[in-house]
């Protein structure tokens, strides 16, 4: 994100979020705390909030909560037309949803299928972007486990298991000069797989996705999936879909995210193969 950028979206930032309701804890928030599995619940104050009871309903900002799920869309096996680095990377727009794919390819074996693996269901990560970080953390709220109508269908679905996490937060710093700002957005995850078998590929993968939640500035999913090839090569992918979110200041920002989005996936990736090889 250029520095001009920054500023703009800072500007829409504190303004939609002065404008907001104080009562709506899950919403997007800004922040000078560098987020973390400890704090989250303090940056969007849940503590003591009806949010964390068991029976909370859990509202997406969009209707295709799901649109991940590998039986619609599974990934093309284009392991062989990662770059040097082992790395590909496709966007397409197809219904109105801007679509990101990030595959590497990460190793090869058992141990390194089962790091991988590890790590997509871990739901948890901080990078540098520069400056800049970014990542995901886990919000400690047990109860907060979703009990919407869409997040039941697709338990009920063939090989679908409830996520062993829920409520999760991503954040990205701004590039601000003097100042530390955190913009920091609510998601909840939406399925997970794990050790299944892709006939039509020959592979067997592990996979989990998170939806955005009502009061995110943006509407949209993310899957991250681990596989290995009959062969015993493993790749990692994230796939993202994502548009504006529906309120009048998710249209404003829309614009100003793209190269952050792509920065946050391209870390998040580099992340998932790092620790698919660890020692």
């Amino acid at each position: 994100m250029l520095p001009q950028d920054s500023y703009v979206l800072f500007f829409v930032l504190v303004v939609s979020l002065a404008l907001s309701s104080a009562s709506a804890s899950l919403r997007t928030r800004l922040t000078s705390s560098r987020p973390t599995d400890d704090n989250a619940r303090s940056i969007f104050r849940l503590d003591g909030d009806e949010h964390t009871t068991a029976n909370a309903q859990i509202r997406f900002n969009h209707d295709d909560v799901g649109i991940t799920r590998p039986d619609i869309a599974f990934p093309a096996d284009h392991g062989d037309r990662c770059d040097e680095h082992g790395v590909l990377s496709e966007s397409l727009v197809v219904d109105g949803w801007r679509i990101l794919r990030f595959t590497a390819r990460v190793g090869v074996g058992k141990v390194c299928y089962r790091q991988a693996r590890d790590a997509v269901l871990g739901w948890n990560f901080h990078s540098k972007c520069g400056k800049k970080s970014m990542g995901i953390v886990s919000i400690n709220a047990s109860g907060f486990l979703g009990e919407s109508e869409g997040l039941r269908n697709i338990a009920r679905s063939k090989g679908y298991s409830r996520p062993r996490k829920s409520l999760l937060a991503t954040f990205t710093e701004l590039a601000l000069p003097f100042v530390q700002i955190y913009v920091v957005n609510p998601v909840h995850t939406v399925y997970e797989k794990v050790d299944c078998w892709h006939r039509p590929s020959k592979c067997v993968y592990s996979c989990t996705s998170y939806a955005t939640l009502r009061g995110h500035l943006l509407s949209g999913e993310e899957r991250v999936l681990a596989r290995m090839r009959s062969s015993g090569e493993v790749y990692v992918e994230i796939v993202s879909f994502s548009r504006a979110g529906p309120s009048v200041i998710g249209k404003i920002v829309w614009p100003f995210i793209g190269r952050v989005q792509k920065q946050f996936f391209m870390k998040e990736i580099d992340h998932l193969a790092k620790a698919a090889i660890r020692s």
